[in-house]
């Protein structure tokens, strides 16, 4: 049985920006689906959580790159870290 992974400093605050934001995009689509009526306008705190959601959307591609960006890095100063995550060490 493996040991669990303890994350910590920036490691543990950029994986909870991400778990965050995906939780988010995930309540907040799930609440426009049952919300939102097809070819209405929506108005208030409705278009309101449409524009964040919108916006929050473009993070997620962005995370992604800089993660896999951020891997590379790693990976050329001699950090394996992406072994680790692939149970190859």
């Amino acid at each position: 049985v493996p040991t669990p992974v303890t994350h910590q400093g920036l490691n543990a605050a950029v994986l909870s920006l991400a778990l965050l934001l995906v939780t988010w995009q995930g309540l907040s689509g799930v609440i426009m689906s049952l919300a939102i009526t097809p070819g209405v306008r929506t108005t208030g705190w409705l278009h309101l959580l449409k524009e964040i959601h919108a916006t929050a959307g473009v993070w997620i591609p962005v995370y992604l790159v800089l993660h896999v960006g951020a891997v590379v890095l790693h990976a050329l100063t001699g950090h394996q870290i992406w072994k680790k995550m692939l149970f190859l060490r």
